[in-house]
């Protein structure tokens, strides 16, 4: 299985480490999809997230391209650990947003000035994770 370190980043002095599973990148995403008519191509990532060492959220992320230009990105993250709650326990400090706005932060890296207009992106949660805020808005370098 050909895991990489996709990004590490320590967060209120907790080590969280996302790996992509490079070997299922753009493969089937089994998930509904909801792009608009100007993307014109699309990219399938799927990562692993750990909090020190435990396993915690699964992420499987979907990326719109207008032309070369990065335009939509849909997340839907999937608890798979038990130190996530369903909800956020209080406002400013939730695992579950800062791992993915960490993520959006470091696709922004990744993908340099290939940002079309107004890229925005947009979180789903499977259960039992519940809605937080936060979890969709404008891609801004």
């Amino acid at each position: 299985m050909a895991v990489v370190l996709a990004w590490r980043e320590i967060v209120r002095g907790e080590a969280i480490m996302c790996w992509e599973r490079r070997h299922e990148r753009d493969s089937y995403f089994g998930r509904e999809l909801v792009f608009g008519p100007e993307i014109t191509r699309r990219s399938y990532r799927f990562l692993s997230v750990d909090v020190n060492g435990k396993a915690i959220v699964d992420l499987d992320v979907a990326l719109g391209y207008n032309n070369r230009n990065m335009s939509h990105v849909l997340v839907w993250v999937k608890k798979t650990g038990d130190c996530v709650p369903d909800e956020a326990m209080s406002a400013g400090l939730d695992i579950v947003v800062d791992i993915v706005l960490y993520f959006i932060d470091h696709l922004v890296i990744e993908h340099g000035n290939k940002l079309d207009m107004g890229a925005f992106y947009y979180t789903y949660l499977d259960p039992p994770l519940v809605r937080r805020r936060f979890f969709h808005g404008e891609i801004r370098l």
